[in-house]
This record gives C-alpha cells, sequence and structure tokens, in this order.
C-alpha cells in the first residue's frame, strides 16, 4: 500500500491571504467554491481552512492540532462539519435514503488514506462504476436541515460538498436558495473538478478559487519521500500534470494501465493502416470484455491523446508510453499528427462513446462505430 502523499502548505505561498481569512472570521465568505483538478489539492486546502476557522487557538501558522476542534477535524467527526459527497442512488437506509449519510463512515475512512482524493477511486469504492452517482435533491434538503442546526461549538457551521457537478437538476435549484439565503455564520464550501457542468447561478453566487497544479520540483521531492527514484519522480509529476492524487494512483495502478495502453497501441495502428476488417474485429474483441474495461480503454486513450497534443506543443516532456518502456510505441510520430481541431474532434468521440457504453448501449456497436469515426478523421487529415 502506497503510504499517503504529503505537499506542505506552507509551500503554496499563494494560498496564506486565503487560509489567513479562516482565522479573521469575520471575513468569511458564505458560499465558495474550489475549482481543482481530480487528485489536486483542494482536499488539504479545504480541511486546513476549516481546521482555522473553527479551531479554538488559531495562528498564522495554522491550527493548534489539539484543541477538541482540532481532534475531532483530524478524524473527520466534528460535530459542525458535515461531509456531503455523491453516492449510489436508492441505496440509504429509512430516511436517508438517497443520501450519503450511511457512506460517512466509508468516506471517512477512504479520506484518511486518499488525501488527495480522485472521484474515480471513490466511485470504484462504492462499487457505483455501473450505476448513476450523484448528489440528490433529498440531500439539498437534508443540507438546508443540517445548517439549520444550533452550533455545538457556537462558531461556524460548515458543509463542504464534494462534486458539485454531480448535483442532479433538482438538487442543484434546491441547494442554490440554500446559498441565496444564508444562515448566520454558515459556511458552504465547493470541491470541484468540472466547472463548466455545475449550475451557473451556483458558480455565479460563490467565491470561486482556482487551484493550480503542485509546482513540479515540489512534487518530485514529495514522491521521492515515498521511495520513489528522482528519476520515476520526474515521469510521474509530468504523467499527473502536478496533481498529487493522479501521481500516486498512477504509481499504485501502473499494471492494470499497461492493458489498455496496449490496446490503444493496437487500435491506432489499425486505424493508421485503414484496416476496416481488423477495426471491427478488436471493437468485437473488446466488447467482449468487462465495461469496467471497455470504459478504462476509453478513459486511457482520452488522456493519451491529451498528452500527445501537450507534448506537440512542448507543454509536456514526455507521455504515458515512457511509464511504460516495454510497450513498443514511438509517440512523438502520432503527436505531430495532432492538432487543437483533430484533438477536439477526437474528444468528443471518445466521450461520445464512454457515454453510451455507460448507458448499456451494445458495446460492440459502439466501439465500431468509434473505430470508423476514427479511421476517417486520420485518414482526412494525411
Amino acid at each position: 500500500m502506497v503510504p499517503a502523499l504529503q505537499i506542505p502548505l506552507e509551500k503554496l505561498p499563494e494560498w496564506g491571504l486565503w487560509l489567513d481569512q479562516a482565522v479573521d472570521r469575520a471575513r468569511v465568505a458564505h458560499a465558495q467554491m474550489l475549482v481543482c483538478e481530480d487528485g489536486g489539492m483542494a482536499w488539504p486546502l479545504v480541511q486546513e481552512y476549516v481546521a482555522r476557522l473553527l479551531c479554538a487557538a488559531p495562528s498564522i501558522r495554522g491550527a493548534c492540532g489539539s484543541c477538541p476542534s482540532c481532534i475531532q477535524l483530524a478524524g473527520h467527526a466534528h460535530p459542525d462539519v458535515h461531509w456531503i459527497v455523491p453516492v449510489v442512488g436508492g441505496e440509504g437506509r429509512g430516511d436517508d435514503e438517497d443520501t450519503c449519510a450511511p457512506f460517512l463512515a466509508d468516506f471517512r475512512s477512504f479520506l484518511q488514506s486518499n488525501p488527495h482524493p480522485l472521484s474515480s477511486e471513490w466511485i470504484e469504492h462504492l462499487g457505483g462504476k455501473q450505476k448513476v452517482v450523484q448528489i440528490s435533491v433529498k440531500e439539498s434538503a437534508r443540507i438546508q436541515r443540517l445548517l439549520a442546526l444550533k452550533a455545538h461549538g457556537g462558531g461556524f457551521k460548515v458543509v463542504v460538498l464534494w462534486m458539485p457537478e454531480r448535483l442532479n437538476d433538482a438538487a442543484a435549484n434546491k441547494l442554490l436558495k440554500v446559498i441565496e439565503e444564508p444562515l448566520d455564520r454558515t459556511l458552504l464550501l465547493l470541491v470541484c473538478h468540472n466547472e463548466g457542468d455545475v449550475l451557473q447561478t451556483i458558480r455565479s453566487r460563490c467565491q470561486v478559487h482556482p487551484v493550480k497544479p503542485v509546482p513540479s520540483p515540489l512534487l518530485v521531492a514529495a514522491l521521492c519521500e515515498l521511495g520513489m527514484s528522482p528519476e520515476q519522480a520526474v515521469v510521474l509529476t509530468e504523467l499527473s500534470g502536478g496533481q498529487p492524487g493522479q501521481a500516486v494512483m498512477l504509481y499504485r495502478n501502473r499494471e492494470s494501465l499497461k492493458e489498455p495502453l496496449q490496446r490503444f497501441v493496437e487500435f491506432m495502428r489499425l486505424v493508421y493502416k485503414k484496416d476496416l476488417v481488423a477495426l471491427l474485429q478488436f471493437a468485437e474483441s473488446l466488447a467482449k470484455e468487462p465495461r469496467e474495461q471497455q470504459k478504462q480503454w476509453l478513459q486511457v486513450s482520452s488522456l493519451l491523446m491529451s498528452q500527445l497534443l501537450r507534448m506537440r506543443h512542448s507543454a509536456l516532456k514526455t507521455s504515458l508510453f515512457a511509464w511504460f518502456p516495454d510497450v513498443p510505441f514511438q509517440p512523438d510520430g502520432l503527436a505531430r499528427l495532432l492538432n487543437e481541431s483533430l484533438h477536439y474532434e477526437l474528444q468528443q468521440l471518445f466521450l461520445g462513446a464512454l457515454t453510451d457504453i455507460q448507458r448499456n448501449i451494445n458495446s460492440r456497436i459502439v466501439l465500431s462505430d468509434l473505430g470508423i469515426a476514427v479511421m476517417k478523421l486520420f485518414a482526412g487529415r494525411k
């Protein structure tokens, strides 16, 4: 098991003023949203902000770490802090059905071992890969009730909501009322990975804080502390785009990524040769695999296309292939074929196929159509 990766917040001075605002409690905006790539620094920042806000003796160096509030927060069990996360609908119990209340013990354990959590790992932890994972209207109603309660500590009442982009329409509209009519000494903190998918009226009423990737030297040093070689840490830093959670995920799941990578190489060679018969056989073979493997291949392929475009523009020095030197492929050649227009069209095709697979549409048809469409795209660009 890979130990938890730690990035010292004092090494991110651009966040000092924001964190200090939690100590000066009169300056706290009641609705704030941190926009961060999956596996980025949003969660450590949110937890430090809440700790300073509720600490009995905070200082400019942070929360004290020893008062009852800090001890409770360390276990994600503070009575005035409520964690809201997307869950599988209809699997709650009694009055809590369709809310995350029955899953909070699991979430606390998950967050302890994943300080930079990935949404995909939480969904996998839930066993929700084949199901709809969302935040329901019952959850928004529950948030209203939680914020209306009297604070145990006499201070702020806090709701931390992960992935507001997974609010369904009814839930988003109900949450909007909470934001528009805030109760005294309440704070709603949203941790978002896809800002464009959040209801625009919610975004416009939140104080939005973009979270940048971790600087490369800082992430490389942190990865080396986990026991990785400097060369390995540099590759993972490049591949993760400066997102700590992504770096640890790649390190932990190296072998599971090899098969979809090999399939991507096979797929692109068939596309380039315009071998329609072999492409259809490829789709037939992949369609026989479990849907999770089909989705993983589509996700890895989408990631690789983005990495290759960044390589073309010298925004990335290497790609996932550097993590697998035994997979024979020269990414530079494919990178030279990509431009922004072609990349956009490819991403739309892979995203559309992923959506169709998630909707349980016939995999053989979806993957066959994808292969033909990608082949036509490249044939038209040569």
